[in-house]
């Protein structure tokens, strides 16, 4: 347990997140948080949804992306 605590001490304050549209697992979190893009479930927290902006979330062969694509972004690490 102390060496984990050391090893997350130790990440940087600032973190690079890649998000992507989950529908998996979606009875674990909120449901208000839970929207319906083109027919499919997917958790878009409040963060995520100011993150995309007025980005589409558009169906391709079958999976869901960004369009146009949102690209990794800093974030303040608490």
């Amino acid at each position: 347990m102390d060496a984990a605590k050391k090893a997350i001490a130790g990440l940087p304050s600032e973190i690079l997140v890649d998000y992507m549209i989950g529908t998996k697992e979606l009875d674990r979190v909120p449901q208000e948080d839970v929207h319906l893009v083109n027919g499919i479930k997917c958790y878009l927290s409040d963060d995520q949804v100011e993150a995309i902006g007025a980005r589409e979330i558009v169906l391709d062969n079958g999976v869901l992306r960004f369009e146009p694509k949102l690209d990794a972004f800093k974030i303040q690490r608490s």
